[in-house]
């Protein structure tokens, strides 16, 4: 056999089709990659990576590899050699293995040279280095069993005729079907149920999944069993072809299909990414196995869009793929292209925009720059996730169906647009199966806003109550001192109280929160009149009356009665026209409304937008409660500063020379997170007048629980537009005098969604992802030498090796 697979070998590299067949995978290569343009090319798209190799190797692949294969058998059979074969010493067995080893060497022939691409990327690397050689070694492996599925093929299609051409002709039909015709069958949906087995036939689904560099044991037992097969089957071909050898190959063959099968069910995955890419975390595991309901997704990122955009559409389908593995068929999907669905036509194309802003998608504006011009796109890098639930309400049952709205997109105004598609595609995992998780719930989740203290009407939290309801109920309710009244709720929202509470009010919140009950305030420390900022020139800051400091000292922070200033701020609205001339209003920076940082590395604020707040005030943590563990989930950046109330508030503050030196305080705290066993407010106090003089059982101390207090009551507020015909609620977080849209939604909605969920979802947030993308001034400098490089180096490799191959040849056999 090793003589066979020698001789072989040095068949191949003896004659000019063998280098030619070399260079041209190689030419195809390099045109994709370094010399034609479009989005293929390494060096326009700007990542690190080596994807377009990838992805186009299997298709050039399928043109080589048949030509190497042709000639296999078929070349055998027409000069009358191949019965000399079979008198020699070998089966058949060891005489298909080395005709089909000497294919795969081949193979790996023509990758070889292609290592001069990973060192280019490497060295290109911003920083050098920057690339993911982990995952880079994974492709090379699918490549790799990509090329030894073909191979067998191309082997088989050689067994059975005389004529090379027709052998190149059927190896070559056969390879593409098996690589992307049973995708096809999948998609006729004429297979119901069976669609997923149809695909998994494919070479695609499999290579697809092992090229991203994740070594799956289900993915390498099914090349090796489509090996296994079609070398089974030409070992057919070239025997006796009795039919006890037929039933035993189609035994062998069903053995094979079983063994894949069951495999789905008991398996190992290696993921050789750097960053876990490919990794599901244990918590999006349990929860994909968990799912009972089926879900629909689809997802708005399809058809002609800019590279880093179709990143991000390749994180999505992937995520959703690995999710399949575990939730099966009760997680569909579908990608789909706006503009196709509309034909181009304007008119149904502004149908369609405002029916998805209308659903809660959020278009996304991209800048595209071709030929010296900037031309931009609306684009809605989001999906609508929907499912039927059956929910039970006291004897009867009836069918419910869900939607909910995922932006996979947060826009910061701070980021460049390849930073905020990195951050997307780290929570691509968390949004969707967040999203998952809240409409499948059987019960919504329950949730007050308390009212009766001049808290926020339903039109000022308007925003962030709709972005609830995909997944909640909403009440507002009074407590007028009704002990037990928010036990049915599993959250509790104090949303801005301007008046005083009673203490009968108090006592209801606190033993709410001690059996449990979970809690987000947001206070104001102070109270400005703004209106009369506005009109009067000047205002003041006095402390806000909602007496709630008592209760929270005891649960372990204080809010002081303090105004924040931060240089890092947002811009006030000033006329800045003459008097008794028409207004004009320009907006200038306003320290009193400061921008408040939430910190990269919790899993509630992590990859959000700055906050917006107004007049804020400051956070200390008291009482050292070693029960009680709590977290800065805001805070002021480096050049800060508080200001005593009662504090004088002038427009004239907007003129004064501000430098660094006059705010001296860095980082000051203004929300917190607190988690754990808390005393109650009312310990050691007499109770019997309470709870409007009915009885009750009363908990001096919690049970585990946990609770949020913001020190800014207008980090929930919404604007609200009130006008005759109706009123309008502008988004929560959004600046209408500039136009850029703050990360308060995605932080109110995290907060919430932490105190609500014990199912540690959120955790999914952590994921970090390193940004692998080439130097933009490495490629402009030197473009062309490494143009040069990675399309003559790899071919003169392969021209100098066939050398040096012929020269020893034919010094062997002219001596």
């Amino acid at each position: 056999m090793c003589v066979l697979f020698v001789k072989e070998i040095r068949a191949f590299f003896s004659s000019l089709m063998g280098y030619l067949a070399l260079v041209i995978f190689l030419l195809s290569n390099a045109w994709f990659m370094w010399l034609g343009p479009g989005e293929f090319n390494v060096l326009d798209n700007g990542y690190a990576d080596l994807n377009t190799l990838f992805t186009m190797a299997p298709w050039i692949f399928l043109f080589l590899i048949p030509a190497v294969t042709m000639r296999s058998f078929a070349e055998e059979k027409k000069s009358g050699t191949l019965e000399l074969l079979l008198t020699k010493p070998l089966t058949h067995t060891q005489l298909i293995i080395g005709k089909y080893l000497a294919t795969v060497a081949v193979a790996l022939c023509a990758l070889l040279p292609t290592l001069v691409y990973v060192y280019s990327i490497h060295a290109m690397g911003n920083p050098t280095g920057n690339m993911d050689m982990g995952g880079t070694w994974g492709s090379y492996i699918g490549l790799f069993f990509l090329s030894a599925v073909y191979a067998a093929i191309g082997i088989f299609a050689s067994s059975i005729t005389a004529n090379q051409i027709v052998a190149y002709l059927m190896a070559a039909v056969l390879c593409f079907f098996f690589y992307t015709g049973f995708d096809g069958l999948a998609q006729l949906n004429i297979f119901a149920s069976l669609d997923r087995f149809i695909l998994q036939l494919g070479i695609n689904e499999h290579y697809k999944s092992i090229s991203r560099g994740v070594i799956d044991s289900r993915d390498v037992l099914y090349f090796a069993s489509v090996i296994a097969a079609f070398a089974g089957v030409t070992k057919l071909v070239l025997g006796n072809k009795k039919v006890k050898s037929g039933l035993r190959l189609a035994g062998f063959i069903v053995a094979l299909l079983l063994l894949n099968i069951v495999a789905q069910h008991a398996f190992f995955r290696i993921d050789l990414t750097a960053d876990k890419r490919y990794t599901l975390s244990d918590i999006s595991k349990q929860t994909a196995k968990n799912v009972e309901t089926s879900f629909y997704i689809e997802i708005f990122l399809d058809g002609d869009m800019p590279v880093q955009v179709k990143k991000l559409q390749a994180t999505i389908k992937e995520t959703l793929d690995e999710l399949k593995v575990y939730a099966g068929n009760r997680i569909q999907y579908k990608f789909i292209d706006i503009a196709e669905e509309t034909g181009g036509d304007t008119y149904d194309l502004d149908l369609i925009y405002a029916s998805l802003q209308n659903h809660g998608l959020v278009p996304f504006i991209v800048q595209e720059h071709t030929g010296g011009s900037t031309t931009e796109r609306v684009l809605f890098p989001g999906a609508l996730i929907s499912c039927t639930i059956p929910v039970t309400a006291g004897d009867s049952t009836y069918i419910e169906t869900r939607e909910m709205a995922v932006n996979f997109i947060q826009q910061d105004a701070q980021s460049d647009p390849e930073a905020n598609i990195l951050l997307a595609q780290e929570n691509v995992e968390y949004e969707l199966l967040n999203a998952i998780n809240l409409i499948g719930r059987e019960q919504p989740w329950q949730i007050a806003f308390v009212e009766g203290h001049g808290e926020l009407n339903e039109y000022e939290a308007g925003d962030i109550s709709k972005a609830l309801a995909d997944f909640s109920h909403i009440d507002r309710i009074s407590l007028l001192g009704r002990v037990g009244v928010l036990n049915q709720y599993d959250l509790v929202v104090v949303a801005k109280p301007m008046q005083a509470w009673s203490d009968a009010d108090k006592l209801a919140l606190d033993q709410y929160i001690m059996q449990g009950g979970r809690v987000a305030w947001f206070l104001d420390a102070v109270h400005v009149h703004h209106d009369s900022l506005a009109n009067g020139h000047y205002t003041f800051a006095l402390a806000c009356a909602h007496h709630l400091d008592d209760q929270l000292f005891k649960y372990g922070v204080r809010i002081n009665p303090d105004v924040l200033q931060d240089l890092q701020c947002s811009f006030l609205p000033i006329n800045i026209a003459p008097a008794g001339q028409t207004a004009n209003f320009q907006p200038a920076p306003w320290t009193y409304y400061p921008l408040l940082t939430p910190p990269a590395t919790n899993d509630i604020t992590r990859g959000l937008n700055l906050i917006k707040s107004e007049y804020p005030g400051s956070i200390d943590t008291v009482n050292h409660n070693s029960e009680v563990h709590k977290t800065v989930l805001l805070h002021t950046s480096q050049y800060s500063r508080t200001q005593t109330v009662p504090l004088r508030i002038s427009l004239d503050d907007i003129n004064r020379q501000v430098s660094p030196e006059h705010y001296p305080q860095s980082f000051l705290p203004v929300a917190m997170l607190m988690e754990g066993v808390f005393p109650s407010a009312f310990e050691h106090r007499a109770h019997s007048h309470y709870n409007n003089g009915q009885p009750f059982e009363f908990m001096a101390k919690s049970k585990p629980t946990k609770m949020i207090v913001v020190a800014d009551g207008d980090i929930i507020r919404n604007e609200v537009i009130y006008r005759a015909a109706d009123t309008r609620i502008v988004p929560l977080g959004f600046d209408r005098y500039t136009n850029v849209q703050f990360g308060n939604k995605g932080l109110v909605k995290n907060m919430l969604l932490y105190l609500l969920d014990d199912n540690e979802i959120m955790q999914t947030r952590r994921r970090e992802w390193t940004l692998r993308l080439l130097s933009k001034h490495e490629i402009t400098l030197h473009r062309t030498y490494w143009v040069t490089l990675n399309t003559l180096l790899p071919i003169g490799l392969v021209l100098m090796s066939g050398g040096i191959f012929l020269y020893f040849r034919k010094r062997k056999y002219t001596k």
